[in-house]
């Protein structure tokens, strides 16, 4: 099973363009480098925006400890009775590691860059995601478990006007503000699988949460997840949901893709 629990953060909570969701995960299979594509439909809560988003993501290994990545998102929404098109702000981060699959820390900081075509698409702001992630692996039973702890904060780059970008004035698919603390921790039961194209499958259920820092506000999402690798391939899907009356997204579903290399 796998559990997720961010505890202050946008990882899948927040949903802005950088977050812990973007951030590498400590995993054996990616040698030298990795590229992926995600797909995500999601509903905010306030304007009732009706969104679709396709990512494309890659990352390469420049030294044993060392990965650099990017990630530029393309958004399809319905609201107003209209649709629009556009691309939202990239993300580019770089992550150092340490430790093996079965435990390990990182670090690294994520750039959000302000290049959205709309801005519904993305706020016009560069923001930055220092994080810190740690992992162990064990067994339970005869279950092999992966746990999984990050944490972070995410800071608009430009001097705070004391804009709350949630309530932006223009309608907003990834509504955030511009000073959040965040963190998740993830526990999934790996089923192993020795015979055909699959090495592992896995199946779980997820918490996150974000406390917005200017008004110490808590936002607290639960969802599920389930995925499955090949020896170059990975796949996993979560589908998110609200816990409580303050909230940012009605739902959130997500299927993400990749290939190593």
């Amino acid at each position: 099973m796998i559990l997720t629990l961010g505890f202050v953060g946008l990882v899948s909570s927040a949903y802005a363009n950088c977050g812990l969701e973007h951030c590498p995960m400590p995993d054996s299979s990616v040698k030298k480098a990795s590229i992926g594509v995600s797909v995500a439909l999601a509903e905010t809560s306030e304007d009732s925006i009706f969104s679709g988003e396709m990512g494309l993501q890659g990352r390469i290994r420049i030294a044993k400890d060392w990965l650099v990545g990017g990630r530029v998102p393309v958004h399809a929404a319905v609201f107003d009775e209209s649709t629009i098109l556009g691309s939202g702000n990239g993300l580019l981060y770089v992550h150092w590691q340490t430790g093996t699959p079965k435990k390990g820390l990182a670090l690294g900081t994520q750039i959000e860059l302000p290049i959205a075509s709309r801005s519904e698409m993305g706020e016009s702001h560069w923001m930055a995601l220092p994080y810190a992630q740690t992992w162990l692996a064990l067994t339970v039973g005869t279950v092999p478990v992966e746990t999984l702890l990050e944490t972070g904060w995410a800071k608009s780059l430009e001097r705070s006007d004391g804009h709350d970008h949630s309530h932006a004035s223009s309608p907003q698919l990834n509504p955030h503000t511009g000073n959040e603390v965040q963190s998740r921790a993830e526990v999934r039961a790996v089923l192993p699988r020795t015979t055909g194209a699959l090495t592992s499958v896995w199946v779980g259920a997820q918490l996150g949460s974000i406390v917005e820092v200017d008004t110490a506000q808590l936002l607290l999402s639960t969802g599920a997840v389930v995925g499955f690798k090949t020896a170059r391939h990975s796949v996993q899907s979560s589908l998110m949901l609200p816990v409580g009356e303050y909230r940012r997204h009605n739902y959130r579903w997500q299927i993400q893709v990749q290939q190593y290399f």
